[in-house]
């Protein structure tokens, strides 16, 4: 049985006493090439910096939206660019507090190919996740994407992210915004590429290495 969270594997090691935790990785290939000259995403762009991104689907069961207000009203000298479906798994979500903010940005979503564009113009990766069931159980895909990248990553506190190098973590609005406000002074080239470095090894190459081995010894 493969789990992709920590909360997952212990909760199905009730059911088989043969439980992989394989976290979630990224192609950590593809969004390296973010480091590498490049076109920088239209709308990011037109952002003025620093650019804090969100990419993925912005559903009112994972977000916190009243933790990102909190965030963009106490930083308004910061463009949050939220980058993904609207309401993707969750029709009822609505953003339209979050789009009356001036410096909340609903970039819409875009091809998967194109995200290292986006990440190009980032100056940090945001996981604004609501603490409930469903984000007890997750391991974000875009840590490993965000890292490959070279960004520095701020989440809320997910058990799954407990632990894992580069990502810093505060309950509120007040502790995110001091944790980024850290990362955008101390970030530069050569810290990106540690972190590319890194989030190398968090590879689908690696991953399916990995289950493949589990597989064999059976």
């Amino acid at each position: 049985v493969l789990a992709s969270a920590p909360k997952l594997a212990a909760r199905l090691r009730t059911l088989s006493a043969n439980v992989l935790d394989a976290p979630n990785v990224a192609d950590t290939e593809l969004f390296s090439t973010a480091l590498q000259p490049g076109p920088i995403d239209a709308a990011m762009a037109e952002l003025e910096p620093p650019r804090i991104v969100f990419t993925g689907a912005i559903a009112a069961t994972k977000l916190d939206v009243a933790l990102l207000l909190d965030l963009a009203r106490a930083r308004r000298d910061w463009s949050f660019a939220l980058v993904g479906p609207v309401g993707l798994g969750d029709p009822r979500t609505d953003v339209s507090e979050l789009a009356a903010e001036p410096n909340v940005h609903l970039l819409g979503p875009r091809p998967y190919a194109q995200l290292p564009q986006v990440l190009r113009g980032a100056d940090a990766g945001l996981i604004p996740y609501a603490r409930n069931e469903l984000t007890e159980s997750i391991f974000p895909m875009k840590v490993y994407e965000y890292l490959a990248a070279g960004l520095p990553v701020v989440s809320t506190p997910l058990p799954a992210l407990e632990g894992v190098p580069d990502v810093a973590s505060a309950p509120d609005a007040d502790g995110i915004a001091s944790l980024l406000a850290a990362a955008l002074a101390e970030d530069d080239l050569e810290r990106r590429r540690e972190r590319s470095r890194a989030a190398s090894g968090h590879s689908w190459d690696r991953r399916m290495e990995e289950i493949a081995a589990a597989i064999d010894a059976l």
